[in-house]
């Protein structure tokens, strides 16, 4: 029992008093107070920049893309995994195509 009331009808009215007010709302108030809670809750959320797709232009390029080693990255291509272009011995990779082939596999490599 709340104890700003005294007997539980006080209790009772009052939380109908409220859920009406919540519920006796124009189409305009709620869609705002939508737009505040949903403001609310990403305010805080980091904001994704969508950059245009790099050419990854050597294994080097796609280990820091990736964050591991050199013969890290070098396995990852060799296994097939990645989808590269290759002129005699530069290989590009298409970031993009790295983050959707990853997104594929569930982000296992």
């Amino acid at each position: 029992m709340d104890k700003n009331h005294n007997t539980l009808e006080d209790f009772q009215n009052h939380t109908r008093e409220k859920v009406t007010k919540v519920l006796i709302t124009t189409p305009e108030e709620l869609q705002e107070t939508i737009n505040v809670a949903v403001n609310m809750a990403f305010a805080n959320q980091p904001q994704i920049v969508h950059e245009p797709p790099k050419n990854l232009r050597s294994i080097a390029a796609l280990a820091d893309f990736l964050g591991c080693s050199t013969v890290t990255a070098q396995k990852i291509k060799n296994s097939g995994i990645l989808r590269f272009y290759q002129a005699g011995r530069k290989v590009i990779f298409k970031s993009n195509e790295v983050l959707e082939d990853l997104a594929y596999r569930g982000g296992k490599l």
